[in-house]
């Protein structure tokens, strides 16, 4: 990777900046807590796989990065660093997460569209699923975590029956908005379109131009996940804190859900 430049002058910098920052943040991550059991669609099924590091930082959030040791020649910053784990090999699919969870306000938050990082031991469990049923794809499953000791994304995936896709669509929110009434406004004229399709090209493989398809999209994976530069990791990974048990904050309660209540 060729250096850069710590600093740069003038006044394109802050337009730059302010366009990152619409981008937004990166996908919600799926994970269960040991003992639970949640139900999920998959997008697709062909896992996007990298080396991934993973760590937790003084805001008490869980942070990752692609593991650049293969093509950074002076290796990774992050390997061996304090409080940042040894890099796993991850493969990550999209899906809906049907079941959601109830936020502290009585919110419900249903049909999230998400990453599922799943790592070697839960991508061979996949393997056979798909090569069983043929695809992952058009099936409600039912996932659960037996204990701590589990993969933190579940490791007993079950089939539990076929579902409408076309039904499915509209009710797919991406961090708390409709993924449909993003991609009509994506498909305008104004420039809160182009401000939307940007935003969408980011985040999912969607078309530049011309018109996005009225489908649930899957995530842009080589965008998303994309290596940092070594400085930019380096200073990323300069908060990190040492592992703990305490697992993650935030909204995690499962709703109150049957597979019954699926309106697909």
């Amino acid at each position: 990777m060729a250096a850069k430049s710590w600093y740069e002058t003038g006044f394109e910098g802050a337009e730059r900046e302010q366009a990152t920052r619409d981008l937004g943040y990166p996908p919600d991550r799926w994970w269960l807590r040991a003992g639970d059991t949640k139900e999920l669609v998959f997008i697709d099924d062909s896992p996007f796989c990298i080396q991934e590091h993973q760590w937790r930082n003084s805001d008490d959030k869980w942070h990752t990065a692609t593991c650049i040791s293969k093509i950074n020649d002076a290796g990774c910053p992050a390997d061996g660093a304090r409080g940042v784990g040894r890099p796993d090999y991850v493969g990550h699919t999209t899906i809906i997460d049907v079941t959601g969870y109830t936020a502290k306000d009585g919110t419900e938050n249903k049909y999230r569209l998400m990453l599922l990082p799943a790592k070697t031991k839960f991508l061979n469990k996949l393997k056979k699923k798909k090569e069983n049923k043929g695809s992952l794809l058009g099936q409600l499953w039912s996932l659960s975590r037996a204990d701590s000791n589990a993969p933190n994304t579940g490791d007993d995936l079950d089939h539990i029956r076929e579902i409408n896709m076309e039904k499915l669509y509209p009710l797919v929110t991406y961090k708390g908005k409709n993924i449909k009434e993003m991609i009509d406004r994506a498909n305008g004229k104004d420039e809160d379109a182009k401000r939307t399709r940007a935003y969408l090209v980011h985040h999912f493989q969607i078309p530049e131009s011309g018109d996005v398809p009225q489908i649930i999209p899957i995530f842009n994976y080589a965008e998303l996940m994309a290596p940092m530069e070594p400085g930019a990791l380096r200073s990323l990974i300069a908060d990190a804190k040492p592992f703990n048990q305490t697992g993650r904050s935030g909204n995690t309660s499962s709703s109150s859900f049957s597979s019954d209540d699926v309106p697909f």
